[in-house]
C-alpha cells in the first residue's frame, strides 16, 4: 500500500487489493489550487498503477468544499478523470457525522451523478465499498 499525505486536507492511498485510489479527505474547506494539487497527484498515482477506480473517502471529513471546488469537480475533474485517466467506478464513503460535510458531499455527488460517464455509488464503510468494487470490475 502506497500513500502520501497532504495535511491537513487529505491522505492518498493506493489500494493494491482492489486496484483503486483512495482519497481520505480530512478537511474539505481549502483553496481550489490545493484541491487541484491533491487530485492531480491522486490521478497520477492511479494512472501509474493502471487503475480505473476512485474512492472519495469522506468518512472522517470536516467542513465543506468551497463553491469553486464543487464547480471544478463537476465541470472539469470528472471530464479529465474519465477522458484522460479512464475512471470507470467512483465510490464515495459518506461522512460519519451529518452536518456541513455531509451536505457538501451530497451536493457534489448529485451534480456528478447527472453526468453518467461512469458507475457511482456511496457507502458507509470502506469494506462495503471494496465489496462493491470487486463485484463491478
Amino acid at each position: 500500500m502506497k500513500s502520501s499525505n497532504f495535511p491537513p486536507y487529505a491522505k492518498i492511498i493506493w489500494l493494491e487489493d482492489i486496484n483503486a485510489i483512495q482519497l481520505k479527505w480530512e478537511e474539505l474547506h481549502m483553496p481550489l489550487e490545493q484541491f487541484k494539487e491533491i487530485t492531480d497527484f491522486a490521478l497520477n498515482i492511479m494512472s501509474e498503477n493502471k487503475g480505473t477506480t476512485w474512492i472519495a473517502d469522506q468518512y472522517d471529513s470536516k467542513g465543506a468544499f468551497k463553491a469553486d471546488v464543487i464547480e471544478y469537480i463537476t465541470n472539469e475533474l470528472v471530464g479529465i478523470g474519465v477522458a484522460k485517466y479512464g475512471i470507470k467506478l467512483v465510490a464515495t464513503i459518506m461522512p460519519k457525522q451529518s452536518g456541513l460535510s455531509s451536505l457538501s458531499t451530497k451536493r457534489w455527488m448529485g451534480d456528478v451523478q447527472k453526468q453518467e460517464a461512469f458507475t457511482m455509488a456511496n457507502f458507509a464503510t470502506l469494506e462495503d465499498c471494496k465489496e462493491w468494487i470487486l463485484a463491478n470490475e
